[in-house]
């Protein structure tokens, strides 16, 4: 696959976790926040047997009222890159990140949401340096100098 086709499925699945969090209640976000600090967060399971929870069980567990028509758990794990639910494992350090991006993105009030950039800046041109010339300048800068 290359690496074009596998960057536009990962903005498919950052757009689709994205619109799921906004149709989160803003109760179920914060409570979904509060929950990630509070356990540790799995991928592929609802929970792991040993208090690793999904953020959604994570954020009923933190007092958050549950929508039972929400697609989040299946939006979740395809986000992860969970293709079977057979075993549940951690969620990333990277993952956890962007969940915690779009809650307090979902959560930040409309007039705060309209100053957050549009895009991600350009990475800076990188510097050409002429290697050749350096070293030889570097050289000639070491001779001993004659008397």
């Amino acid at each position: 696959m290359s690496a074009a086709l596998r960057h536009r499925k990962a903005i498919v699945r950052y757009r689709s976790l994205r619109n799921e969090v906004s149709r989160l209640s803003p109760a179920m976000a914060a409570a979904m926040l509060s929950g990630l600090d509070q356990q540790p967060v799995v991928v592929g399971q609802y929970s792991d047997g040993s208090g690793g929870a999904c953020p959604l069980l994570a954020g009923q567990r933190a007092g958050g009222p549950l929508n039972h028509s929400t697609r989040f758990p299946d939006t979740w794990d395809a986000f992860c890159k969970v293709r079977s639910s057979r075993k549940a494992r951690k969620a990333s350090r990277h993952e956890l990140v962007m969940l915690r991006m779009l809650l307090n993105e979902h959560l930040m009030p409309l007039g705060e949401r309209s100053m957050l950039p549009t895009s991600i800046p350009e990475a800076p041109a990188p510097v050409s340096i002429d290697w050749e010339s350096e070293v030889r300048d570097l050289l000639r800068r070491a001779q001993p100098v004659s008397a």
